[in-house]
């Protein structure tokens, strides 16, 4: 398949005939490439299409991608929702705090709009940097799914490489704006794209980033089935007074029964709503043993304490000494 199509084929294969999308366009090759396919196909396909564009306010050069996105937007007649973010609070992860800030913005305009989803441009690099990210931050390698139904987003692209997209604007003269921050190698994400992958494709073959990507796939679909899993297990609790002595008897058994890797994630299923964040696969295994255990309590993350009481247990946020 010619490069220059390949993006047109995938998109006709993945959206609906009339879909309502909201598509996240930064300015960059990717997000651009996938604007212009879009156009293209709007008439054919009936689709509804506005964009969203978030100005994170960290270079001097994002004002001008902002009016660089908002004039290709009036030059082809649709709808341009641009947010720029507050200022980072101290100590926040940059890419995950930027991230929930996205998609909170994303969900306000999907509701405000009546639109269905929100397209992105990730593609089959990211799906690799992102797995060989979480690997080296001692993460699960979950990957990003093209389908993400509490986020409503879509992610059509992320079969293609960032060949086939680059292929794709030289051909159809797509214009789009450099960042330059991608450089930045202060970023794991960038340290990654720009150190680690090129090492990769240059010790083991250019199809490496192929099979990577086939990897994470496979490995989401494997960490998914089992979070369906823990989801059924945790079904036996429902109405139960969490902590109570029956809903840990109740709980221990279901531990019990099922494989470490299962029973990790019935306890961070269960614990979220009473954690800041998921419990990391450490601190779950950590609390997974406690629970099965005649230990009096345990400390977790976020200065939060699980102790014994009554038969059951009790959470406890711990005070900073002075």
């Amino acid at each position: 398949m010619n490069e220059k199509d390949v993006l047109i084929e995938t998109l006709s294969e993945k959206l609906l005939e009339e879909g309502r999308y909201l598509i996240a366009v930064s300015g960059g090759l990717d997000s651009m490439s996938l604007l212009h396919g879009l156009l293209r196909l709007q008439k054919g396909m009936s689709l509804t299409l506005e964009v969203a564009h978030v100005d994170h306010g960290l270079r001097e050069a994002s004002e001008d991608e902002r009016a660089f996105v908002e004039e290709c937007c009036m030059e082809h007649g649709i709808p341009c929702h641009a947010t720029r973010l507050p200022e980072r609070p101290a100590g926040e992860n940059l890419e995950n705090w930027g991230r929930q800030w996205r998609y909170a913005f994303f969900e306000q305009v999907l509701g405000e709009r009546n639109l269905d989803w929100i397209l992105t441009a990730h593609h089959q690099q990211d799906l690799v940097e992102t797995l060989l990210m979480r690997i080296l931050s001692n993460k699960e390698p979950r990957a990003l799914p093209e389908r993400n139904e509490k986020l409503r987003a879509l992610r059509p692209i992320l079969g293609l490489s960032r060949e086939d997209l680059e292929e794709y604007s030289r051909h159809h003269g797509v214009q789009y704006r450099e960042d330059e921050s991608n450089r930045d190698e202060g970023f794991l994400r960038n340290r990654v794209r720009h150190s680690l992958l090129p090492f990769l494709r240059d010790r083991f073959g250019s199809s490496v980033l192929e099979n990577l990507s086939s990897q994470s796939r496979s490995l989401e679909e494997e960490l998914s089935a089992l979070d369906v899993l823990a989801e059924e297990r945790t079904a036996s609790l429902s109405g139960m007074e969490f902590g109570s002595k029956s809903w840990l008897r109740a709980l221990r058994v279901v531990l019990e029964g099922v494989p470490v890797a299962i029973g990790c994630r019935v306890v961070r299923r269960l614990f979220l709503p009473h954690t800041q964040s998921p419990l990391s696969r450490y601190s779950s295994r950590q609390l997974r043993d406690f629970l099965l255990s005649s230990n009096v309590a345990i400390q977790l993350p976020n200065a939060l304490e699980v102790r014994r009481k009554d038969g059951g247990i009790v959470l406890k946020e711990l005070k900073a000494e002075c």
